[in-house]
């Protein structure tokens, strides 16, 4: 009898397991459905976006993304800028802008781990994945994109805490190493099933200038 109450137990903790991960993936769906619209008069761009815009000028806007995890702790933005040389943004490690025309056998760029190209709405991006580490298990991790139009350089970056870890600890018996953290990084960005990164894809593919 006992054997059977815990079996049964059992069977509602999973049921209700499943009942709270189909509630919060219909959740993710809402929030990433409810995409609101913004266009920049003065460079004649518009972009969808998710969550909230927290600060906007002729050449910036940053979006506050909602929290789309229920042990998210950080926050994560995406922001949007205009700007006549291409730059990432790395405001926890290096202390704001590095403009990639400023010295290009800076150390800072061996941060920069992968790049790809994607096609947007006849927009060609470069497409930048960076990870810098900041000591202390603390890692800061950007998407960057950006292209070319008229002179004016259109920078889209993501912000998100996609690692954490210290190179060097030992995680199930072994050290792990900086390479192989980096890696486990670069898998996340590319997830799909990633609800930021979702969220970010979304919000790049929805991109388009009108001059």
């Amino acid at each position: 009898m006992t054997r059977i109450i815990q079996t049964a137990s059992f069977v509602v903790i999973a049921l209700s397991l499943v009942r709270d991960l189909v509630i919060a993936q219909e959740t993710l769906n809402q929030s990433l459905n409810k995409a609101s619209s913004y266009r920049n008069s003065f460079y004649e761009f518009k972009i969808e976006y998710f969550g909230e815009l927290k600060e906007q000028s002729d050449n910036e806007i940053i979006v506050k993304l909602p929290y789309l995890g229920e042990s998210e702790t950080s926050q994560s933005f995406v922001s949007i800028s205009v700007e006549p040389r291409p730059f990432v943004d790395l405001p926890g490690t290096y202390g704001g802008r590095f403009y990639f025309s400023n010295d290009s056998s800076s150390a800072i760029l061996s941060n920069r781990h992968a790049v790809e190209h994607d096609t947007v709405n006849g927009l060609v991006f470069t497409k930048e994945y960076w990870f810098v580490y900041g000591g202390m298990g603390s890692w800061e991790t950007v998407i960057n994109c950006y292209t070319k139009h008229h002179g004016q350089y259109y920078v889209i970056s993501l912000n998100h805490q996609f690692l954490s870890g210290t190179p060097g600890e030992t995680i199930n018996g072994r050290k792990i190493s900086k390479k192989e953290l980096i890696t486990n990084g670069l898998k996340a960005m590319h997830d799909n099933n990633n609800k930021y990164v979702k969220a970010f894809n979304a919000m790049l593919s929805s991109f388009s200038i009108n001059k």
